[in-house]
């Protein structure tokens, strides 16, 4: 499945030092999420990184980096 970005996302992948080849190892690997307060959206999840998709058009909303301490 393809996956379109916004401008939003590109903007976070820099300030977060996000590659797109860990986007992509994301939402290819990773595991979905349906979110709970937002039904049109998934989230995925994969080695320390969060990407969420809007489910009607496939885009890219925002991606971030999980912070374990």
């Amino acid at each position: 499945m393809k996956y379109l970005l916004s401008e939003h996302v590109e903007e976070r992948m820099q300030e977060r030092g996000i590659t797109l080849t860990e986007i992509n190892d994301t939402v290819n690997k990773g595991k979905e999420y349906k979110s709970k307060l937002h039904g049109g959206q998934l989230r995925f999840y994969y080695q320390g990184v969060c990407v969420i998709v809007r489910k009607s058009s496939n885009l890219i909303l925002t991606a971030y980096k999980l912070n374990h301490h």
